[in-house]
């Protein structure tokens, strides 16, 4: 703080305003003594003449009061690999954006550390404590009371048909999406909030999902991080399912958390159909065997078979096994890359594929050759790769590419995670993939709700009070004579302002009149000083 001794000034006529010219002055770093003492005249207020409430405001949650946030909007923050094993900011722009605003925050959470690396430097899985067990122990112990912490989160056990009903279990692995306190103030607005979900079941179909908050019907669960809710089907406050028959998820609106049974929204929108795939290069225009796929989990040979899946034909092929009902195969042209890749998946028979499958799914130009081989015509050389069913599907994150979810994003646009235990599948970011899936459809309705406490302060001008001005203008002489004779015995002044005293004569408030009060013996006045905080 800079104290003044003396200032020299002078005013600038071409600048209209008063320039320094010379100053003496000093830095002073110590304790600061407010101005003590109450005005002299000042009028006290009593308690009867001052009344507090509290009112309680919502607006909307994310950026400029917005109170939705559409799936095409969603965007990942800007963050570090290390601190994305734990968590991703989601923005509501790009973050190559100069005006890119983080919203909340998504994050994945098992209670053993499945999905993170659990190995270190070594070959022993239990060497450390992943990332993902670190979240979802951190928010056990934060929102579950001591005697539930240990066991975890118990969400699904719930509900009368949740997966874990049963069993009593608790949710090994939870969805988390965390809001931040500048946005939401004291808390979430409960019965105002919808989440939307879309991905895919297991067969590729599409899927969808709208979540909100049962406060409307079920009293709140008192808990360490403030009162519970909990998360059902339905939107703004009306479930269509209630918690009782299925719970996805437990709502802390003054923590800003939503804590998401994992299971649960795994059952309702597992994504897939997901496959791992091997490679197979042609040497030339026919595929007469596929050879040596163990690493997809098969132990001998695999043939493509031909026009019928007789009994007969299968064992004109000994040592050789067909490619399963469920498998994707996938061609990729080498000679034509125009013709890009052609997948289909084997489903007609138990025993391998038939004709008619392969000819709706390639522009083969030639017959099959018996149980010689298969004809690619157009593909000629290339690469083939058989897959099979798999939940090792690491989750990515792309822009919208065209107006269309990037396929990177459709690509884990569902809830069945990668629990490996090496490395980082980003789990976390399932659940941002599937808010994208809405695309230009509102992904999550959400509003803010904070505590307004209003003082009115009633300030009562008796007829006596406040007659008389300070000011130098009002009087004249040694004697202090109102210098207007036509206010000697009645004189007149104008109340601008008041201000607000504490009892050691502190000034806490000012409040302006919109428009000078006239005030005299002969009037009385009241002004009402109302402070929002």
């Amino acid at each position: 703080m800079k104290i003044y001794n003396e200032v020299v000034s002078r005013f600038n006529e071409k600048t209209n305003k008063w320039e320094t010219i010379s100053e003496d002055s000093f830095n002073y770093e110590g304790d600061v003594a407010l101005a003590q003492g109450i005005p002299p005249n000042a009028s006290s207020i009593n308690t009867s003449d001052t009344i507090a409430d509290t009112i309680k405001t919502t607006t909307g949650y994310f950026t400029d009061g917005d109170g939705t946030l559409e799936g095409i909007n969603i965007h990942t923050g800007s963050l570090s690999s290390d601190n994305e094993k734990y968590y991703f900011n989601i923005n509501h722009k790009a973050s190559t954006d100069s005006t890119s605003q983080t919203q909340f925050a998504v994050s994945f959470g098992h209670i053993a550390g499945s999905g993170s690396n659990t190995y270190g430097d070594s070959d022993d899985p239990g060497t450390l404590k992943g990332e993902t067990q670190a979240i979802y122990k951190q928010f056990a112990e934060m929102l579950l009371l001591d005697t539930e912490a240990s066991g975890g989160f118990k969400i699904s056990a719930n509900g009368s048909s949740g997966k874990l009903n049963a069993t009593n279990a608790s949710d090994e692995y939870i969805y988390i999406l965390v809001g931040k306190r500048a946005r939401f103030k004291d808390r979430m607005n409960k019965k105002s909030w919808t989440l939307n979900l879309s991905g895919s079941n297991t067969t590729g179909s599409g899927v969808s999902l709208s979540l909100t908050d049962d406060s409307k019907n079920i009293p709140a669960v008192a808990t360490p991080g403030g009162p519970r809710y909990n998360i059902v089907a339905g939107e703004l406050g009306v479930p269509t399912t209630p918690a009782a028959t299925r719970t996805y998820g437990w709502f802390y609106p003054e923590m800003g958390v939503m804590i998401f049974s994992g299971c649960e929204l795994s059952a309702s929108i597992p994504g897939g159909p997901h496959y791992t795939y091997t490679d197979k290069i042609t040497k030339d225009n026919t595929v007469s065997k596929i050879s040596n796929f163990a690493a997809a989990g098969f132990g001998c040979k695999h043939y493509l078979s031909g026009s019928n899946d007789a009994g007969s034909a299968l064992a004109a092929q000994a040592g050789y096994a067909f490619i399963p009902n469920g498998a994707m195969v996938k061609f990729i042209s080498g000679s034509i890359p125009a013709l890009g890749e052609r997948t289909f998946q084997v489903s007609a028979s138990t025993h391998g594929i038939h004709t008619a499958a392969l000819t709706a799914s390639l522009p083969l130009t030639e017959s099959f050759a018996g149980w010689g081989g298969i004809k690619l015509g157009k593909f000629a050389t290339g690469s083939l790769q058989l897959g099979m069913p798999t939940n090792r599907i690491t989750a990515s994150w792309g822009p919208f590419v065209g107006g269309k979810v990037n396929n990177v994003i459709a690509s884990a646009s569902g809830f069945a995670p990668n629990l490996d235990a090496k490395g980082n599948p980003q789990n976390a970011l399932r659940l941002a993939n599937c808010m994208t899936q809405m695309s230009s459809s509102v992904s999550l309705r959400l509003r803010s709700e904070e505590d307004q406490t209003q003082e009115n302060y009633f300030c009562r001008i008796k007829a006596e009070e406040y007659n008389f001005s300070s000011n130098h203008t009002f009087v004249s002489g040694s004697k202090n004579k109102i210098r207007n004779a036509d206010m000697h015995g009645n004189p007149q002044t104008f109340i601008t302002g008041v201000g607000l005293y504490n009892s050691s004569g502190q000034l806490l408030a000012i409040a302006k009149l919109s428009k000078p009060l006239k005030k005299n013996f002969a009037s009385e006045a009241t002004i009402k000083a109302k402070l929002t905080y």
